[in-house]
C-alpha cells in the first residue's frame, strides 16, 4: 500500500475509534441509571443481616430509634442518584480514558471502574450504621470495613457486584473489546506508514 492509501486507511480508523468512544460514554449513563436499585438491594440486604445479627441492639435502639434508622437509609436512597452522578463524573476515570498503567488492578493502582463505583456507594451505608451502633469492624476474622485517609469507611469485603447481572457493564467490556482491535490496528497502521514513506522517499531520492 501507499503512504496515501494507509493515511486514509487511518483516517478511517480513526472516525471508528471516536465513534466506539462515543458508544462507550453512553454506557457510563446507562450503569448510571442501572446501578441504583442494585446499589438499593444490596443496602437493604445488608442493614437487614446487621439486625438480624444484632438482636440485643436492635431491642435496646427501640421503637423510636429503629424508625430513625428506617428514615436515614431512606434519606439515603433519595440521594442515590446525586450521590451515583458524583461517583462517575470524572470522565478521567472511565475505563476507556484511563492511562493503561492505572487500570491494573493487580498493582493494587485502582480497583475496576465499575466494581469501585459499586463498592464506594454501598459505603454510603457505613455511616447511618454506626450512628445505630451496627456498624461491625470484623466479620469473623475479617476486616469488614476499612477507613480510608479522608476518615471515610469503605466496605472491605467481597461485595458481590461480579456475579450480578449488570447489562450495562458487560454491554461495556464487549465494546471496549472493539476499541481494543481498532486501537492494534491503528498502532499497525502507523507503523506501515512510517516504512511506507521511508520507502516512498527512497525511491523518489
Amino acid at each position: 500500500m501507499t503512504s496515501t492509501e494507509i493515511e486514509n486507511k487511518l483516517a478511517e480508523l480513526k472516525v471508528a475509534l471516536a465513534e466506539s468512544e462515543k458508544a462507550l460514554d453512553s454506557i457510563i449513563g446507562e450503569f448510571r441509571v442501572e446501578l441504583q436499585p442494585l446499589v438499593e438491594k444490596w443496602i437493604r440486604a445488608f442493614v437487614l443481616e446487621a439486625v438480624e445479627d444484632n438482636p440485643d441492639i436492635i431491642h435496646d435502639l427501640g421503637t423510636k430509634r429503629l424508625k430513625e434508622l428506617k428514615d436515614a437509609l431512606t434519606k439515603l436512597f433519595t440521594e442515590l442518584p446525586k450521590l451515583i452522578e458524583g461517583e462517575t463524573s470524572d470522565r478521567d476515570d472511565w475505563p476507556h480514558y484511563r492511562p493503561e498503567e492505572e487500570a491494573e488492578y493487580q498493582g493494587r493502582k485502582n480497583e475496576p471502574f465499575f466494581e469501585k463505583t459499586f463498592r464506594s456507594l454501598i459505603s454510603q451505608v457505613a455511616p447511618i450504621l454506626h450512628r445505630f451502633g451496627l456498624r461491625q469492624n470484623f466479620k469473623g476474622q475479617l476486616e469488614q470495613w476499612k477507613m480510608e485517609p479522608n476518615g471515610n469507611y469503605k466496605y472491605a469485603l467481597l461485595t458481590g457486584f461480579q456475579e450480578m447481572k449488570v447489562v450495562s457493564r458487560d454491554n461495556f467490556i464487549a465494546k471496549q473489546r472493539e476499541r481494543g482491535r481498532i486501537l492494534e490496528e491503528i498502532e499497525h497502521c502507523s507503523k506501515e506508514l512510517a516504512k511506507a514513506k521511508a520507502r516512498e522517499l527512497f525511491e523518489s531520492a
